[in-house]
C-alpha cells in the first residue's frame, strides 16, 4: 500500500500540502505487528503518532487490582497516541494489536512540525479530539439507557454499517471477550445478548453473524439511544428509527 495515497484518503489529513505529505512520509516508519505486540504502555513517552494502514489496536488501561478497561478499539485509518503532538507527552493508556496489524508510526517532532506549519491541520485535529471525546460521552450515556442486548445489538449494527442489504452476514473482526470488554460488560453477558437478539432476527455461529433484517435490529437497538440526530452517522441516511422520530 503506498503511504502518501492512504494518507491523503484520511479526513484528518485532507488538503495537507505536498511538502508537509513528504515530510510525515519520510520520517515515518512502517511496520507490521503480530497479535498481541505491545505497541506502547501506559506511562511511556509519547514519541510517535500512530496511524492504522490494516489490521486492529486495543487500547486500554487497569486499575491496581489488574482489571483491565478497554477505552478504544480502533482500525484501519484510525490514529492514536494524541499525547505525542505535544512536547514532553505521556501514553495516558496502553496499545496492544488485537489481530495482525500494519502500523504508520510518525515521530512527534513530524506531527508538531506540520501542526505549526497549517493552521487548518491544527483546527482538524482539535475537531478530531472533540469528537472522540463526544463520542465517550455518548457511550457513557448509553450505559445507562440502553439495556445490555441494545447495546450488543448496536454494536452489530456498527459492524454492519455502509451494507445496503438488510439481510446482511458479518463475521466478528475479533473474540467476543474482547467486544464485551469494550462494551464494558463480561463475556457471559455479551454471550447471552446475542442469544436474546435472536428475538430480533440475529443468528450467531462462533464468530459468524446473520441479521436477517438491519431494520428489525435498529427498531429494537435504537428506541433508547441517548445518541442526538447530528451525533449518529445512520441518522444521515434515515436508516435510524430513532432519530427519525
Amino acid at each position: 500500500m503506498d503511504v502518501i495515497p492512504f494518507i491523503q484518503s484520511l479526513a484528518l489529513f485532507k488538503h495537507l500540502p505536498k511538502d508537509d505529505l513528504r515530510l510525515l512520509h519520510d520520517q515515518a516508519v512502517l511496520k507490521r505487528y503480530d497479535k498481541k505486540s505491545i505497541l506502547y504502555l501506559i506511562g511511556d513517552q509519547a514519541d510517535f503518532f500512530y496511524i492504522i494502514m490494516n489490521g486492529w489496536v486495543k487500547l486500554s488501561k487497569e486499575n491496581e487490582a489488574g482489571d483491565e478497561a478497554v477505552v478504544a478499539i480502533l482500525t484501519t485509518g484510525d490514529s492514536f497516541g494524541d499525547a505525542a503532538l505535544g512536547k514532553g507527552g505521556l501514553h495516558a493508556n496502553t496499545a496492544q494489536i488485537v489481530e495482525g496489524a500494519t502500523i504508520l508510526a510518525v515521530p512527534s517532532s513530524a506531527m508538531r512540525q506540520v501542526l505549526q506549519n497549517n493552521a487548518d491541520f491544527s483546527y482538524r485535529i482539535v475537531q478530531s479530539l472533540s469528537e472522540r471525546l463526544q463520542r465517550l460521552q455518548l457511550e457513557n450515556a448509553n450505559l445507562s439507557v440502553m439495556s445490555t442486548t441494545q447495546r450488543v445489538g448496536c454494536f452489530l449494527l456498527q459492524l454492519g454499517f455502509g451494507l445496503a442489504e438488510d439481510r446482511v452476514e458479518l463475521t466478528l473482526p475479533y473474540d467476543k471477550s474482547l467486544a464485551a470488554s469494550r462494551l464494558g460488560m463480561k463475556a457471559e453477558s455479551f454471550s447471552r445478548a446475542l442469544k436474546e437478539l435472536g428475538g430480533a432476527g440475529v443468528k450467531v455461529d462462533r464468530n459468524k453473524v446473520v441479521i436477517e433484517s438491519q431494520q428489525a435490529l435498529r427498531d429494537f437497538s435504537c428506541m433508547n439511544c441517548a445518541a442526538m440526530p447530528e451525533e449518529c452517522r445512520r441518522a444521515k441516511d434515515g436508516s435510524c428509527a430513532a432519530c427519525a422520530e
